[in-house]
């Protein structure tokens, strides 16, 4: 997908002139039969979470992860490590299950106690 800065975008084929003429009926009525972007109902506000860009407190890590999450994450465009942060969260807030992992046991160093 291109990126592109605010003074730069590209013109675009809707003719305005048009929308803004038509009745607002008509306007209803084609937005009630876009199947690509349907409309928003009550529940679904409802059910809404607003996700706002960064400003989490982000910190810089670096961490392992098995190749096949990361090119899932990634297969699903940019913004992959926005989405793994966000499933994160997820899990920190209780919204998705904890998986015991059985097949490995590994001893934290002492100093990751305080000792």
């Amino acid at each position: 997908m291109p990126s592109y800065k605010r003074d730069e975008l590209p013109e675009g084929r809707t003719d305005w002139a048009r929308v803004r003429s038509m009745p607002d009926e008509e306007k209803q009525a084609i937005a009630e039969s876009d199947t690509d972007n349907p409309l928003w109902t009550r529940e679904a506000f409802e059910e809404a979470e607003l996700v706002l860009p960064g400003g989490h407190n982000q910190v810089y890590v670096s961490m392992r992860v098995d190749q096949e999450v990361l090119d899932a994450f990634r297969a699903a465009g940019p913004g992959y490590q926005t989405r793994m942060s966000d499933v994160l969260r997820s899990w920190v807030r209780g919204e998705l299950r904890p998986v015991e992992r059985h097949d490995r046991v590994e001893r934290l160093p002492d100093s990751a106690h305080g000792r």
